[in-house]
């Protein structure tokens, strides 16, 4: 007995261009469970090529870290948080 059944015209796919995706694109970032001592840092990094701007979102990865982990161990992170919150009553103001 067979399971295979001869397929008359045969299918034929053509074959596609190669890409290449050649940056991360950040399609999501999020703070979130934020208390003095714990909270969360998550993002989600999405291949993009730089040239044409097409995003590969079946090969997206997502990163989570502790919040205050990686504010006290990377000093960007510390800089970029304190900018963000600087920022807020601004924002706030300017949208409401």
């Amino acid at each position: 007995m067979s399971q295979v059944i001869p397929i008359s015209p045969p299918i034929t796919v053509p074959a596609t261009e190669a890409k290449t995706f050649d940056i991360y694109f950040v399609t999501e970032l999020r703070i979130t469970d934020i208390t003095s001592t714990s909270g969360a840092l998550a993002f989600t990094l999405t291949p993009m090529n730089s040239t044409t701007g097409e995003m590969l979102p079946s090969e997206a990865s997502g990163v989570q870290v502790p919040l205050w982990d990686a504010v006290s161990q990377v000093p960007q992170a510390a800089s970029a948080l304190n900018a963000v919150l600087d920022a807020l009553p601004q924002i706030r103001e300017h949208f409401t």
